[in-house]
């Protein structure tokens, strides 16, 4: 059974978005260190740090978004999304 690093019997792990944006580092860290630098972005992700809308998601200033970093991200976008329909 495959169980995240950070599960315990008390933490059990079940979140949509986590795994999904697991998965997808996955495949997007090509040199596998943990972040996405901007040569391993693409499409509208690439073009979203270019543009300086993503730059603010890295809040070490290191250049890269590392998987909570990305995370934070999308939870902010997700709670606006939700914030909109209502």
């Amino acid at each position: 059974m495959f169980r995240w690093t950070e599960e315990t019997a008390d933490n059990i792990l079940h979140d949509p978005l986590q795994f999904g944006i697991r998965q997808f580092y996955g495949f997007a860290d090509k040199d596998m260190d943990g972040k996405l630098a901007r040569s391993e972005m693409w499409g509208r992700l690439a073009k979203a740090w270019d543009d300086g809308n993503m730059k603010q998601a890295d809040r070490d200033g290191d250049g890269a978004l590392s998987f909570a970093e990305y995370y934070g991200m999308q939870k902010a976008r997700m709670a606006r999304q939700q914030q909109k329909s209502r």
